[in-house]
């Protein structure tokens, strides 16, 4: 049997459909854009939430996190963020910080998860199989690809942390109500090649196939956690009446 209250059928449709709805708002439809962030990084904090709890507890199927994983990948593909040039600082809210350091704990527990943590968990009893387009052994190649890819994930994550706090902090402590009565002074714009460049990079100037890679992040993402609880032969996960599925899919 699955686990019906991290990706029962009612939650993962509430799951998609706040997905889309946010795509949409963030590219057609900026007015309502905060709010949709806002219902998006509650949802990722649950889903971060679950993440955690299903690791703690004494037997965990590693198609679990597994899942969960791609579920917070989805979700971080429905936004971007046009607010990451210091100039427009004052549009960037707590929300984004939040989810910033979702993905950045998420990133880690993929580290944990496919280094060491996968070793602890237990596979389902036909083999798990995974998502890479075909069917792929969760033990084989892929943990191999994954443990690798972790570890990439989380050094971006950590580089731009310390490049975040480094660039904005300054303008994010006066935005603080400790700010207000003692202000550090505004960074200085940066002088050489290397800040110009990372400062470039953080213009919030996006290419204009940014959305056709959202677009085709989730569509893969909704492909991927169907395929995979399909191909694992996952039971009792498509009920839509409990109230654990009826409160995600109404919110969604």
């Amino acid at each position: 049997p699955g686990n019906q209250d991290v990706y029962g059928l009612g939650i993962r449709i509430g799951l998609y459909a706040q997905w889309l709805s946010t795509f949409l708002s963030n590219w057609l439809h900026q007015r309502k854009v905060t709010k949709m962030r806002d219902v998006n990084t509650c949802f990722q904090l649950a889903m971060l939430t679950a993440l955690l709890s299903i690791s703690n507890q004494e037997i965990t199927h590693a198609i679990d996190p597994y899942i969960i994983i791609i579920q917070i990948i989805g979700s971080a593909s429905t936004i971007t963020n046009h607010a990451t040039h210091k100039s427009q600082w004052n549009k960037t809210t707590w929300g984004g910080v939040i989810r910033f350091f979702v993905y950045f704990a998420v990133a880690g527990y993929a580290t944990w998860f496919w280094w060491m943590g996968i070793d602890k968990m237990e596979p389902t009893p036909c083999g798990t199989k995974a998502f890479a387009f075909v069917k792929a052994d969760l033990w084989e190649w892929f943990r191999t690809a994954n443990k690798y890819i972790s570890i990439v994930s989380t050094t971006i994550f950590t580089v731009l942390f310390g490049y975040t706090v480094w660039n904005f902090g300054p303008e994010f402590w006066q935005r603080t109500p400790m700010g207000k009565y003692k202000k550090l002074p505004a960074k200085e714009e940066p002088k050489s090649e290397i800040e110009q460049g990372l400062q470039e990079l953080t213009s919030g100037k996006m290419p204009k196939w940014t959305p056709a890679l959202c677009v085709i992040v989730l569509i893969v993402s909704v492909f991927a956690i169907e395929c995979v609880i399909a191909w694992n032969q996952v039971r009792d996960v498509s009920d839509i009446f409990s109230t654990g599925q009826l409160i995600p899919l109404v919110v969604g």
